[in-house]
């Protein structure tokens, strides 16, 4: 488990972006399940008065060297071919200060390979002694990449760099376990100018040595052909077959996607965001279509992802809208919000089970 915990004034977050407060760490930590059967014979406690359903095993605290802040967002369990081989991946936003001495702050992302403290293995009791004994040591010790590689994910050009989610594609059919991730998040379009607006990223990474495959972006353009709004990268899946992986995200309401293939530009739907879907290859990254649908109003993609593949590879996505998406609505002008589902076609990414997607409150573009 992941949390980000420090000084400062409070710990209220806002969009998962601490409000108050500086020199915040990452708490990692271990908890192990307490089975039904055993919770029959376990008292409540006498303040709370509730069974403690959980236990803490071990845990440490996590810095990047030169950063001010560290933000998790995500955590990932890979299987490795052995027990010992099992680790955590962790993806985040690191804050941290101009080297020119400027008031000013960069935002980098990072991926971390968390290796627990031995001898605590990160899942099950399958190898080593127990978790008691791991525990026992420093746990509000403060870890950086000298103990746990890392992957930063910066600019070379001063832009800011965001890791939001992580994505793993099936096991390899050789027998090598998980030899890859994605990785998602967002970066500053450096054709913005200023004030330059948020673009996607969708980033295929080598496990053993994190170095990075491909990377392909999602920007925005605008009703007359310029630079458009924000572009969030927010979720992804790969299919069970691992021959294709989704990028989803929101994107500004007034702006279409730009994708970089040919003939590939979406227009803008309308409306304050719109949500999107990008179909990739896994083996090169190609762009093989994409789809922005929307309202009038605000549609976003479910915090934490919202984006998940059934048993064919289609791609479901779940999030929220204001509008009259995927369903008829009563009412006039911005409503409540209200959740969505809807399923998409592996294959152009039209829609599979969504009844009320034209009219004059729903809309939808694609390529």
């Amino acid at each position: 488990a992941t949390s980000s915990s420090g000084g400062g004034r409070g710990g209220l977050n806002v969009g998962g972006v601490p409000k108050y407060g500086s020199d915040f760490y990452v708490k990692v930590e271990q908890v192990t399940i307490t089975p039904y059967e055993q919770l029959l014979n376990v008292k409540p406690t006498s303040t709370e008065h509730v069974k403690e359903t959980m236990k803490s095993g071990w845990g440490f605290g996590f810095k990047l060297n030169d950063a001010t802040d560290v933000r998790p967002s995500c955590v990932e369990f890979v299987k490795g071919r052995t027990p010992d081989e099992d680790l955590l991946l962790m993806g985040g936003t690191t804050r941290k200060l101009l080297a020119d001495g400027s008031a000013g702050v960069e935002y980098d992302g990072f991926i971390t390979k968390v290796i627990p403290p031995s001898p605590a293995p990160v899942m099950d009791m399958t190898t080593g002694t127990t978790v008691e004994e791991a525990a026992s040591g420093n746990n509000n010790s403060i870890h950086n990449e000298g103990t746990h590689p890392t992957k930063r994910i910066d600019s070379t050009t001063g832009r800011d760099e965001t890791v939001t989610a992580i994505c793993l594609p099936p096991p390899d059919a050789g027998g090598m376990g998980v030899t890859h991730a994605f990785v998602v998040g967002s970066s500053t379009n450096p054709e913005g100018g200023t004030d330059a607006p948020n673009m996607a990223y969708l980033l295929k990474m080598r496990l053993d040595d994190m170095s990075t495959v491909w990377k392909e972006h999602v920007t925005s353009i605008s009703f007359d052909g310029g630079v458009g709004g924000d572009v969030l990268g927010q979720g992804c899946v790969v299919s069970h077959d691992g021959k294709v992986v989704y990028l989803s995200g929101t994107i500004d309401g007034a702006s279409g996607m730009r994708t970089g293939a040919a003939n590939s530009d979406v227009k803008p739907v309308g409306g304050v965001s719109d949500v999107f879907v990008v179909s990739y290859d896994v083996e090169f990254g190609n762009v093989q279509w994409e789809q922005q649908l929307g309202t009038e109003y605000e549609d976003k993609l479910a915090r934490g992802g919202g984006i998940k593949v059934d048993n064919d590879g289609n791609p479901m996505i779940m999030g929220s809208s204001r509008g009259a998406l995927q369903r008829s609505r009563e009412g006039d002008g911005r409503m409540a919000s209200d959740i969505f589902f809807m399923n998409l076609s592996r294959e152009n990414g039209a829609y599979l089970n969504a009844p009320f997607t034209t009219g004059n409150v729903d809309s939808a573009s694609a390529a």
